[in-house]
């Protein structure tokens, strides 16, 4: 594993910006803890929200008056090189084993760090002060924790990655999340012909210790990255490089996970692989209707489609759907449990064809409710308050 500056990293303005958004986004997560205890926290991996922590890793705690502002952190030494975070913020500080952390952001419920480099192995003590007030916490610190940030900053769903695609020497960046129906979902990578190049530029943190012997897996294959470490513009970000072998065209939405020596594995995040897509590949222009549930009919338009049901791979997000009837230009379909907001794929002999927009799927619920003695409680209705 080597480092190649041709694909390292992204520029330190972008990183910047997608992090900022990250961390900002964290505040949101909030209703995720209980009622805290009086000047209690709870330490976690800002990435993962596992309790292991590494050594120069970004961490969030939770807790209560914290801080009297909210307030995000900026470079205290821009001569520098690299980010000089600051020790106190809006009158907060923070302790990991009797040692300064660096800031990010503060706010009453919510404080992310950066763990101190060089902590001992094992539980060590967590002191926030705001003011006078000291928040007591532990954590569990460990060579390696790795921890995927993901697009909507939950540990869950879409990796907050890029896709960099090299092309005759010529490196080109490509999202791999998209923003459609009230939620991030994958934007399907595309391997374009066998001579591209096409690489997963992977964020997150809790992995620099482990450099050459860091793995990542990707629908469960084991891949060799080209570079793991420290993503070298942002405190505390590490950053994974790794080819996207073309064994995976077609594979559609996989987890992605970064595996370390003697950790647990990372938690799981996703990414979609798209299949061939040619001049010859299906065209998707249109469905109705937009929003649906689970094993209603959705009618697609388009054109290159098999004449033959059988002939037609149709798929929303990761489930497969029923096709109903086919011809050239239309298909009807069932939507399969399972299925969740994302992109419309119809796969034919040709190729892979994706609709431009997502078809919104909403949540059904079914069965029975049970009393505490396990009985089915009769006259009982449930409204849902959502229908993303």
């Amino acid at each position: 594993m080597q480092k190649n500056p041709f694909i390292l990293s992204l520029s330190f303005p972008r990183i910047f910006s997608l992090l900022i958004v990250l961390l900002s986004l964290f505040t949101l997560l909030i209703s995720r803890a209980s009622a805290w205890q009086s000047n209690a926290i709870s330490v976690v991996s800002a990435a993962s929200y596992e309790a292991n922590c590494a050594s120069e890793s970004i961490a969030a705690a939770f807790g209560a008056q914290l801080s009297n502002v909210t307030l995000a952190g900026s470079d205290t030494d821009p001569v520098t090189p690299g980010v000089q975070l600051p020790t106190t913020l809006g009158g907060t500080t923070v302790e990991v084993g009797g040692r300064a952390a660096g800031i990010f952001f503060v706010s009453p419920a919510q404080v992310n760090f950066l763990m101190p480099a060089n902590l001992a192995a094992g539980s060590q003590a967590v002191v926030i002060r705001n003011g006078s007030t000291a928040h007591n916490g532990t954590v569990t610190i460990a060579q390696n924790a790795p921890g995927v940030f993901t697009a909507n900053a939950t540990g869950l769903g879409v990796v907050a990655a890029q896709a960099l695609r090299v092309r005759n020497n010529v490196a080109t960046y490509e999202e791999v999340a998209q923003f459609a129906g009230g939620a991030f979902i994958p934007r399907p990578i595309d391997l374009g012909p066998a001579s591209d190049l096409v690489y997963l530029v992977l964020y997150g943190t809790g992995w620099r210790q482990a450099g050459n012997t860091t793995r990542v897996s990707l629908g469960g294959e084991l891949i060799t990255p080209l570079f793991a470490g420290p993503q070298g513009g942002f405190a505390g970000l590490d950053q994974i490089n790794a080819l996207i072998p073309r064994s995976l065209l077609g594979s559609g939405r996989l987890s992605v996970v970064v595996v370390t020596p003697n950790a647990p594995p990372s938690n799981a995040g996703e990414a979609e692989i798209a299949g061939v897509i040619s001049s010859n590949s299906p065209l998707v222009n249109s469905f109705l209707p937009a929003i649906v549930q689970a094993t209603q009919t959705v009618t697609i338009n388009g054109s290159g489609f098999a004449s033959n049901a059988d002939n037609n791979l149709v798929r929303i997000g990761s489930a497969d759907a029923q096709v109903l009837s086919a011809s050239p230009n239309q298909l009807v379909v069932r939507v399969p449990y399972g299925s969740e907001t994302s992109q419309i794929l119809v796969r034919t002999v040709n190729g892979d064809g994706l609709s431009s927009t997502a078809l919104r799927v909403r949540t059904s619920m079914s069965g029975v409710v049970e009393s505490t003695g396990q009985q089915p409680l009769t006259g009982v209705t449930i409204r849902s308050l959502t229908d993303g």
